[in-house]
């Protein structure tokens, strides 16, 4: 029987004391979340001492992230993460001025799996080599669970350089691997026509959908490149470390180096060590207290901002303008986008405050038409004002077509440059879809060649078309090479037929100016047109949004060895494999992709 005594409780009794605690709730933690929020940006981004270094302190290089010649921190929506490379230009600047920082007693530097061109890798070496000279520390730490070539090449420079004893450890020579699709376009019936420059042997990109393994001619210039880059590290490595280049190359054909112990006992890295002992060691040279941390600041960090105070535009003042120009050439897009790239040279070209301009230039090419655009803006330029370009690690074919044009060209020794020549490739998927999907095409037309299509082969007329195109752009480019750089149009046929050349051979016939990277370019520009400032294109800008999201990713930096990465041959595969696409069309583009 039910107690008629029990007390009904109204609905409203409960909806509006629970309404009341859900906004006063509410409200509390949009109070919590603008004074965190205010507290991280008074902290990161406010105007006060505490953001300044304080003496003896050790600035600490983690290159745990790819570098390129810009430096960049993109969030990604889709992984809610920041896409990250260090820039070239930053890290050159922030050791200049760490020389003389006087709060800066010395860099500390840790490498695993370095990321980096071997261009770059070279610039960045001899640029912290130059800070060396003025007399402060650097400690170089090699660690994880692999240290590289590269890494390893980086570590042996300096005289405190460490390594952790169980770390495996990569020093068995140079190799390139070129993956080959011919196979398994077959297995699916779909046929690529292969167009090249008439006499472009040596423009191998193409090889991979029509062969399966690499030609004499290919073989024989990447064997030649990958020998350059081997016997230039083993020169420097035997410069600092008193060892014989014969020996060097001794331990790597014998597999004698595969730990950090190994390192250490065949004189290639001073100790090994723990990372405790590293801390401690600078602890020692910064004289800290024992019961103390040693002072350590992110020099990313420090470089990015000394390098925003020193490159913000400023109309008033006379300038050299630096422009980089990196990635595949494109029309628009990611890269090198003639869209963006020539606005940016434009814009430097109508400056009359701008006194020179300095091209970097990183590309293995890409779209024919987008290499003559930015072309026609570099040649405009030069007819106005000083320009010279700087090769990375690479400016070949389409990045050596919009260099041609410039004052003077300076390459590193191992730059890959030249590659002056065109391919077009053309697939034929008409066979793959009737056969495996029992699709079929039909059509009409009011002209003979008005249906060159990708569902059929090309006839033998329709072929000789595209050939002819493909031969008057290369015509063109090696009349863009000739004027450039002053030479005859047999000189240049000579050297070009898509063949890649290194930066040192590229001086000796009549590519290139002088051997010198970044530094020694800007140093020259600066030379020529006085002490002048520089102005960076594109244009430093400040974005608080951006620079919230760096210190969150920052913060999670610590966590990093708990995540699942990628290994770097895999994502290289992955990315050339989404390349494919880019390679359809007529090209400018570096014959391979070297991987190391």
């Amino acid at each position: 029987m039910a107690d008629n005594n029990v007390r009904k409780v109204s609905f409203w009794r409960i909806f509006f004391p629970s309404l009341i605690a859900l906004l006063v709730g509410s409200i509390i933690s949009i109070i919590f979340f603008f004074s965190t929020l205010a507290g991280f940006m008074n902290k990161y981004f406010g105007k006060n001492e505490e953001t300044s270094l304080k003496d003896k302190t050790f600035l600490h290089m983690d290159f745990n992230q790819m570098i390129g010649d810009v430096g960049y921190k993109t969030f990604n929506s889709s992984s809610f993460s920041m896409e990250h490379q260090h820039g070239l230009g930053e890290i050159i600047y922030g050791l200049e001025k760490a020389k003389t920082d006087k709060n800066v007693k010395g860099i500390f530097i840790e490498v695993s799996q370095l990321t980096v061109g071997y261009g770059n890798l070279f610039e960045l070496r001899e640029a912290i080599k130059d800070f060396e000279k003025s007399g402060k520390k650097v400690v170089i730490y090699a660690q994880g669970e692999a240290v590289t070539l590269k890494s390893l090449y980086l570590t042996t420079a300096f005289k405190d350089s460490y390594i952790f004893p169980e770390s495996n450890v990569e020093f068995l020579g140079l190799s390139s691997e070129v993956m080959f699709y011919k196979n398994l376009l077959d297995k699916f019936d779909i046929d690529v026509e292969i167009i090249r420059g008439s006499d472009n042997e040596f423009k191998s990109a193409v090889e991979p959908f029509f062969r399966t393994e690499m030609s004499d001619s290919s073989r024989l210039q990447v064997q030649r490149i990958i020998d350059g880059i081997w016997s230039k590290m083993l020169t420097d490595i035997s410069k600092e470390r008193s060892v014989s280049v014969e020996q060097l190359n001794a331990y790597a054909s014998e597999a004698k180096i595969l730990n950090g112990k190994d390192a250490v006992q065949y004189g290639l890295v001073s100790a090994t060590k723990y990372r405790d002992e590293v801390l401690d060691l600078l602890k020692k040279y910064a004289g800290t207290a024992k019961d103390k941390e040693v002072e350590l600041y992110a020099f990313e960090k420090y470089a990015r901002d000394k390098y925003k105070e020193e490159v913000k535009f400023e109309e008033k003042k006379e300038s050299i303008a630096l422009i980089f120009a990196e990635g595949d050439i494109t029309t628009g897009g990611n890269g090198i986008a003639s869209s963006k790239t020539c606005k940016y040279i434009r814009e430097a070209r109508t400056n009359d405050k701008i006194k020179t301009i300095v091209l970097r230039v990183n590309s293995p090419g890409g779209s024919a038409l987008a290499s003559e655009e930015i072309w026609r803006e570099v040649k405009l330029a030069a007819d106005k004002k000083k320009v010279y370009v700087s090769m990375g690690n690479l400016a070949a074919s389409g990045g050596y077509y919009i260099s041609s044009a410039a004052t003077r060209i300076f390459a590193d020794p191992t730059t890959l440059t030249g590659s002056i020549g065109v391919f077009g490739m053309i697939p034929n998927f008409g066979t793959a879809l009737n056969k495996h999907l029992g699709i079929t095409f039909d059509g009409v037309k009011t002209n003979k060649f008005a249906n060159i299509s990708l569902t059929r082969k090309l006839t033998p007329e329709e072929l000789a078309i595209v050939q002819r195109e493909v031969d008057n752009i290369y015509d063109q480019f090696i009349n863009r090479v000739a004027d450039g750089r002053k030479l005859s149009d047999a000189q240049v046929r000579r050297v070009a037929k898509g063949r890649v050349w290194l930066g040192a051979d590229a001086v000796n016939i009549g590519l290139v100016d002088e051997i010198g990277g970044l530094v020694t370019t800007l140093n020259y520009a600066k030379k020529q047109a006085g002490d002048l400032p520089i102005t960076v294109w594109p244009k430093v800008k400040e974005n608080d949004l951006r620079d919230l999201l760096e210190m969150f990713d920052e913060q999670e930096q610590s966590n990093e060895d708990a995540s699942v990465k990628i290994s770097e041959e895999v994502l290289n595969y992955y990315k050339e494999i989404q390349k494919l696409e880019d390679k359809f069309g007529i090209q400018m583009r570096m014959p391979y992709e070297l991987k190391f």
